[in-house]
């Protein structure tokens, strides 16, 4: 679920950003149309052209994102695609230790040592936790 929460995070945070960089760029243009300031003095059609081609790629990459009212869907198939793909998100794998009556460590190759089993879950942020059973009598 990290996986899927840290996507949903990503895109709020891109949509933010996007949204702050538009209301700059309308700023701008507003104040180069109403030629009411040294800084639009300073400036020529070419600059503003690229100002409103910046603010189109902008509305573009919104647009991409999706309509507001299309979040909270987004971010459910954001989670569903993530569950779906559990498979890939966390697995488990066996792992042997070979460890002696005092608990000392030895190699693979020193078959005088009982192997004992572990399962060492990973997911796909790289953590792990290697998970011993064990039957305690009753």
């Amino acid at each position: 679920m990290s996986l899927a929460l840290s996507q949903v995070t990503e895109q709020k945070d891109e949509r933010e950003q996007l949204v702050q960089r538009r209301a700059l760029l309308r700023a701008k243009l507003e104040i180069l149309q109403k030629g009411g300031s040294g800084f639009s003095r300073d400036m020529g059609p070419q600059d503003r052209a690229t100002l409103q081609t910046r603010l189109e790629e902008v509305e573009g990459q919104l647009a991409a994102l999706g309509p507001v009212h299309e979040i909270l869907q987004s971010n459910l198939d954001i989670v569903a695609g993530v569950l779906a793909d559990a498979g890939k998100q966390l697995w488990g794998e066996v792992a042997s230790l070979r460890l002696d009556n005092h608990f000392v460590l030895h190699g693979d190759d020193d078959t005088a040592v009982p192997a004992t089993a572990l399962t060492v879950l990973r997911d796909s942020n790289g953590r792990q936790l290697t998970v011993a059973l064990v039957t305690i009598p009753v």
